[in-house]
């Protein structure tokens, strides 16, 4: 059998997805298993231990085309869509996959032109927010015969640490760095952060208590507002940061983590990343409604690694906008919280991360 998993969306919900491959392997041993994902997850997916092959998935219908000659040449049995993508949905179709288990469109209007891309589709019950994301995969999987374990715990996302992380400047800084903190201010959301402000006193704090650990500043790009405030409020900037914003992919990235004694970070992709590769975090979570806590957002590292602060839940004013709303969670999170968790980690004796 050659199975074909399609997650076309963003980088923590791709890490999330590669806690299946286990059980698909162990489920389904005589399989062939590839991933597509976009392009930027190619280095930590292409050599995947459990995958066959990777697919980069098209930004836009001019390399539909070529995407598709790719699948065909696969050859596949099945392709299962984790998150609907049309452009890959449609691929799989004209390939044709015979197998093309998705979602079933919530929009009646969409149903006749997804029966036909899909030859399978199931409800989409993610939004209820019952269980973990990752554990809804298995719902897709369920037509294949393969089944979620008996516990959420034992899932495991993994990635493969590329060796271009290996080989670049920032392998050599983040040497000189060690043992080093890393804080991540940022966020696919502008405004949805824990404030600029609290990292800093984070910073401070950090410095004065361990006068040996470096810090690691890590953000996608060197112009985040968040992280211009930190330097400000730091400035001078001592010694013991280092400021990797703008100047990591995602290979370079796994590697700083690999070799971090911790990351503090809003429950984002660098988060579910920590996790795939053994780093231990502080994880926050500021939407205030039960649904986008923990339960089902939570990075799926070893219960000694990880150690996850929320907001506390509250209601929506009858004045107040759903965004006005969601703001107002982060900031609920006292910095002496979070300098405590991370304290209370750093003495663990956690066993050393795993190699990809």
């Amino acid at each position: 059998m050659r199975l074909v998993l399609c997650r076309p969306d963003r980088v923590g919900d791709v890490i999330l997805a590669t806690a299946c491959f286990e059980p698909i392997r162990q489920q389904l041993p005589d399989a062939r298993l590839f991933f597509v994902a976009r392009e930027p997850m190619r280095p930590l997916l292409e050599n995947h231990p459990l995958l066959d092959g990777f697919l980069a998935c098209p930004a836009d219908a001019s390399r539909l085309a070529s995407f598709t000659a790719a699948l065909r040449a696969l050859r596949a049995d099945a392709i299962v869509h984790l998150h609907p993508d049309r452009l890959c949905e449609r691929a799989g179709a004209v390939a044709p996959i015979p197998r093309r288990i998705g979602y079933r469109p919530r929009a009646a209007w969409f149903s006749s032109e997804r029966r036909q891309l899909l030859t399978e589709s199931l409800p989409d019950r993610r939004r209820t927010g019952l269980r973990h994301e990752a554990e809804y995969n298995f719902d897709l999987l369920a037509p294949l015969g393969v089944r979620p374990p008996a516990s959420v715990a034992e899932l495991r996302p993994r990635v493969a640490l590329s060796d271009h992380g290996q080989d670049s400047s920032i392998f050599q800084k983040i040497t000189a760095a060690r043992p080093y903190v890393v804080l991540n201010p940022t966020a696919h959301s502008q405004t949805l952060r824990w404030p600029a402000a609290r990292f800093a006193e984070l910073a401070t704090r950090i410095f004065d208590h361990w006068p040996d650990l470096h810090l690691v500043l890590v953000a996608e790009r060197a112009d985040e507002p968040s992280v211009a405030e930190i330097r400000q409020r730091l400035r001078p900037l001592p010694s013991r940061l280092l400021d990797l914003a703008g100047q990591t992919n995602l290979a370079e990235l796994a590697t700083v983590l690999h070799s971090a004694r911790a990351l503090v970070s809003r429950n984002t992709g660098t988060t579910h990343l920590a996790a795939a590769v053994g780093c231990p975090l502080v994880e926050l979570f500021g939407r205030l409604e039960p649904i986008y806590g923990p339960g089902r957002w939570r990075a799926l590292g070893p219960p000694d690694h990880t150690i996850a602060i929320s907001a506390r839940p509250g209601r929506r004013r009858w004045f107040e906008s759903k965004r006005a709303f969601w703001q107002r969670g982060l900031p609920m999170i006292p910095t002496g919280e979070v300098f405590t968790a991370l304290a209370a980690l750093l003495s663990r004796k956690t066993a050393p991360p795993p190699s990809a």
